[in-house]
């Protein structure tokens, strides 16, 4: 992937690190979803080394082309449930550890990376209204939760998202690094 941007662009400016993944594949058993006393080290294995090890191996290879230029801008998407335990929705731990380990990495690259002028930045996002929820929405009762857990009572938006990673993204924020900016219309506000 570097590869390829420095040979069509030249350098790598700003990388935005959204790959994640909630569940693991034994994760529903007998109809439902497993508490974490029932979890496959498989699953947590898978969950961890997509979420959090991707999230490491991929910013190092860019970081490295990034120190190289002295600047450069990376977000990573965690989630607001690397902030709270998701409610209502069993079988979340290795989730809710992997993003919460991205949150903790974006910190510790921030503070080493500013030297080199590179801002590591975090987006956190509640629910964002997209297909990956979609099976949310299903669950009986736990789409009006959400929803009332949350002052806006609404998912967040597409754009939403986007506008917020464009902006971590840009010159408009250049003096903002090391941040986790939740995305959660007030969710954690109560």
């Amino acid at each position: 992937m570097v590869a390829s941007c420095l040979k069509e662009f030249g350098r790598i400016d700003i990388l935005l690190h959204c790959a994640g993944i909630a569940r693991g594949n034994t994760q529903w058993a007998n109809g439902r979803w497993r508490p974490m006393e029932e979890l496959e080290e498989e699953d947590w294995d898978r969950i961890i080394d997509v979420n959090l090890k991707g999230t490491f191996l991929v910013n190092r290879r860019v970081g490295i082309q990034m120190i190289k230029q002295r600047t450069g801008s990376i977000v990573n998407v965690a989630s607001l449930s690397g902030v709270v335990a998701n409610r209502g929705v069993l079988g979340h731990g290795a989730y809710c550890a992997s993003k919460a380990g991205v949150i903790g990495l974006t910190k510790v690259l921030a503070t080493e990376w500013a030297q080199y002028n590179i801002r590591v930045n975090a987006i956190s996002p509640a629910y964002m209204d997209t297909g990956m929820v979609e099976r949310l929405k299903s669950i009986p009762g736990l789409y009006q939760t959400q929803l009332d857990m949350t002052p806006l009572r609404r998912y967040g938006k597409p754009e939403e998202f986007a506008l917020t990673a464009v902006f971590l993204a840009s010159e408009e924020s250049s003096y903002i690094t090391g941040c986790n900016l939740l995305l959660d219309g007030g969710y954690t506000a109560w």
